[in-house]
Parts: C-alpha cells; structure tokens; sequence
C-alpha cells in the first residue's frame, strides 16, 4: 500500500494538496488560479488525491469545493459553504452588529445603548433585513448589506435556519432573527480566515481586535446624517 508520502512525491500534486490543507474549501478554478497550471494537469491530480483518499470534495451547488481528509470536520465545512456564498455571509455579517432599533431610532437610544454594549439586542426582523439593505446601497463596503429581492432574502434565511446557524425570536408580535452562537461564528471566522480570505470578514475581525464599541461609535458619527434609515425617526 502506497504510503502518504509515496502518493505526494510529486512536486505538483504536493503543491496542489498543501494549497487545499491551508485553504480548504477551494473550487478548481480558484486552485488554477493560484497555481497557474493548466487545467487539465490540476484536474487529473486532484482525481488521483481523491482517489487514494487524501482529500475529499463536496458540491454546494455552485462550485465542486475541495478539502483534506479529516482535516475539516462536517460541520465546519457547511459552514464554509455557507459563508463563501453572498447572501448567507451578508445576514450573518448583518446579525453581529446592533439591531436597527437601537442604531437608528435616535440618538438618545443610541447614547444609552452605548453606556453599556453588552444592551445591544442584535435582532432583526425579516422586514428589517429586507428594508435596512435598500438604505444602504450606497454603502463604503456593500457586501454588510444583503440588497437582494425578498423572496431570495426568505429562501436564504431558511437556508441558515436549516443549518442552524440563526434562530427565530418573537419580538412582541413580531419574529426576529439573530445568530445561534455568536461566539461559533467568531470562532469560524478566526479558524478559516486564511481560507475564506473575505475582505468583509477581514474587517469584522479588524474592529473586533479593536473593539466592537470603537467600530460602531466611528462608524454611527461618520453615517448617521450620510445614510437614511426607515427606522432612524
């Protein structure tokens, strides 16, 4: 039987197998792009690991995504899956960050959410999450904000419903989504970071080394007069 070390002893194929263990999740476009061999060359070598059960792949409907062996558990590769897709990572994005409510409503909310961070409710309601992108398309940074039609927000919100990342909340009358554990997806963000390298993650984990409280604070002066909100009377 042919040993781990027999099967990578090919340059190429190691190359191609320790590009998939430091960033899994990768499709075969992306692995042609940052190998820059041609395609059928990749192809052949990615069928041969799989063959002997170094790597695995897994079909999300878009892309073929390729990972190690045991390397990425199940779980954490839905997650990935999820995350590399737009609108799932926008309401996720959108979930770690202060409800509407107490963003906009006025700035007296505002200042006494801020005496104590640990107020924020980061809940919206599907409404909110339909609404609060059309306001914000002309955001520095537009992937925060979902800017789909409703009934791709509805199909996508049940997607991560499904996979357990978001819970319902009733709210008065109303149901209103957050995150499930928010910690977990921190977790996620800082595991795969290198793998998933999304500018829009990138900077969520930029302002929570530097402080969730700053980020919002600096962003809340720099928008309030610059973007209009349904829910800012």
């Amino acid at each position: 039987m042919l040993s781990k070390d027999d099967l990578l002893k090919l340059k190429t194929r190691k190359d191609i197998y320790n590009l998939i263990l430091k960033n899994p999740g990768l499709h075969l476009r992306e692995i042609l792009r940052r190998t820059n061999l041609p395609a059928g060359n990749v192809q052949y070598h990615l069928k041969y690991l799989e063959k002997f059960g170094l790597i695995v792949s897994n079909d999300d409907l878009k892309y073929n995504r390729y990972y190690v062996k045991e390397k990425v558990d199940r779980r954490d590769k839905e997650i990935l899956n999820l995350l590399r897709q737009k609108i799932p990572r926008r309401i996720i994005l959108m979930l770690l960050m202060p409800g509407p409510g107490q963003i906009f409503k006025d700035n007296k909310t505002k200042k006494e959410a801020f005496k104590n961070s640990s107020t924020f409710l980061k809940l919206y309601s599907k409404k909110e999450i339909i609404e609060l992108t059309e306001h914000w398309k002309g955001s520095y940074d537009k992937d925060f904000f979902v800017n789909k039609h409703h009934t791709t927000v509805i199909f996508h919100l049940q997607k991560l419903l499904d996979a357990g990342l978001i819970k319902k909340v009733k709210v008065g009358r109303e149901y209103k989504y957050k995150l499930k554990d928010e910690d977990f997806i921190w977790e996620i963000f800082i595991k795969y970071n290198d793998a998933l390298s999304i500018n829009s993650i990138n900077t969520m984990l930029s302002w929570q080394s530097d402080g969730i409280d700053w980020a919002l604070e600096n962003i809340l002066d720099i928008g309030w007069e610059i973007f209009p909100h349904p829910y800012h009377v």
